[in-house]
């Protein structure tokens, strides 16, 4: 998970202009009548978020906004004012939208940002639908993959990059199956500093957006691209001179994100004593014979 600066954008402020070009009078006024509670609810949601205990919210899209605006009127300004090219509301959106760094979806940190996911669904939460800190650049798949899903409980809260901070430890690691082809299995270690509900959280993002399946597919794939360049390494230098570039790689990819799967790939494969000594030893020695 990727750091992505908050949006500056106020609740109300999206709201009054996501309905300024609307034509009924009676819906502006419910609009405008709701707006204190919009904001209460999304201020309770920031509080939620930063003390981890977004799971006790209940659902209120059986009421929409206190029985003022229905969820489907909530749900309708964010998909015809908010998210629809040309209207009010989407200037916002795009801002929300190009936040992360090389547009990169910061949930998975692999995949392009295509879309905005909802932390809490509009669907169950209609209150949240506009509000900005609820809105998180995400990759189709991320957002698809986790459809109306809700905590019920603090280690099921996923981690949100407006808010939770994971850049600066090591926290994603793989593990090498032994044997041809090479798989990848990645998982969440704790580090020293992390205490439980952080690791379980950490380790329920992963489980939740299916990353370490996503991982292993791209690991896979990026091995097999590089393993020619890495035998021949083995072939002139042994298992020093692979270990010295394995090392290499893993650092380079470190310097860019230090819990992206290329790093945690390249270290275990750095870390293994039978990838070191036996992967390629019965290649090179028959090559030689």
């Amino acid at each position: 998970m990727r750091k992505v600066q908050r949006p500056n954008d106020l609740p109300k402020d999206v709201l009054l202009t996501c309905i300024s070009n609307y034509q009924d009078e009676d819906l502006i006024s419910r609009m405008e009548s709701a707006a204190p509670l919009i904001v209460a609810a999304s201020d309770l949601f920031e509080e939620k978020v930063i003390s981890k205990t977004l799971h006790t919210l209940e659902p209120h899209d059986h009421e929409g906004v206190s029985g003022i605006v229905s969820t489907k009127e909530m749900k309708n300004i964010y998909n015809d004012k908010f998210a629809k090219k040309g209207q009010p509301g989407r200037d916002i959106y795009d801002r929300i939208l190009n936040a992360p760094k090389l547009n990169k979806c910061p949930i998975c940190g692999h995949r392009v940002v295509s879309t905005l996911d909802h932390h809490l669904p509009k669907a169950k939460f209609p209150a949240l639908s506009i509000t900005p800190v609820n809105l998180i650049p995400s990759c189709y798949d991320c957002n698809n993959t986790k459809k109306t899903a809700i905590p019920f409980s603090a280690e099921e809260e996923t981690l949100h990059p407006y808010f939770d901070d994971v850049e600066g430890d090591l926290w994603l690691k793989a593990e090498i199956l032994e044997g041809k082809p090479i798989v990848f299995k990645f998982y969440v270690t704790q580090p020293d500093n992390w205490d439980e509900l952080k690791y379980k959280r950490a380790r329920n993002h992963l489980k939740i957006f299916e990353l370490g399946k996503l991982f292993s597919i791209n690991a896979a794939e990026e091995y097999s691209m590089r393993e020619l360049t890495l035998k021949r390494i083995y072939t002139k230098s042994g298992s020093e001179g692979l270990k010295i570039q394995l090392k290499d790689y893993a650092e380079s990819a470190e310097a860019v994100h230090l819990n992206s799967w290329q790093s945690a790939m390249f270290r275990a494969l750095e870390g293994s004593n039978w990838y070191l000594d036996k992967y390629f030893e019965t290649e090179v020695s028959s090559s030689k014979i």
